[in-house]
């Protein structure tokens, strides 16, 4: 008996604003390390160091040996720039400055308006 094909796909956040997704076949028995050779993520990105990237499986941290499913969205995640627990830290500090209040956080009606009338007009 034939070994079917398992369809995932794999995501890797390339910069801020750009998400490199590719979906494709892996042979049945496959594992994220064998997923990720064969999703063509090192040659689309040659100075990328795979080892050291985070893994999972949607949004679940997984290693390199676990096996993939059908239909697994295999993710790559990069380091973080910043340190969370550090940003909330200086946002406090500066609502207690008086530079930063909530209201610079919510968005603004008009921007939410023109998005909402433009999907009415298409």
């Amino acid at each position: 008996m034939a070994t079917a094909d398992l369809h995932v796909s794999l995501s890797f956040p390339a910069t801020a604003s750009h998400i490199w997704h590719k979906i494709f076949c892996v042979p049945a028995g496959s594992t994220v390390a064998d997923a990720i050779a064969l999703s063509g993520v090192a040659d689309a990105f040659p100075s990328l160091d795979l080892v050291s990237l985070g893994k999972g499986i949607y949004g679940i941290k997984c290693s390199s040996r676990q096996m993939v499913q059908d239909g697994d969205r295999i993710e790559l995640y990069r380091k973080l720039v910043f340190d969370p627990k550090e940003s909330r830290r200086r946002r406090a500090e500066h609502r207690k400055a008086g530079i930063l209040t909530k209201k610079h956080l919510r968005q603004k009606k008009s921007r939410i308006n023109n998005y909402t009338e433009h999907r009415d007009n298409t």
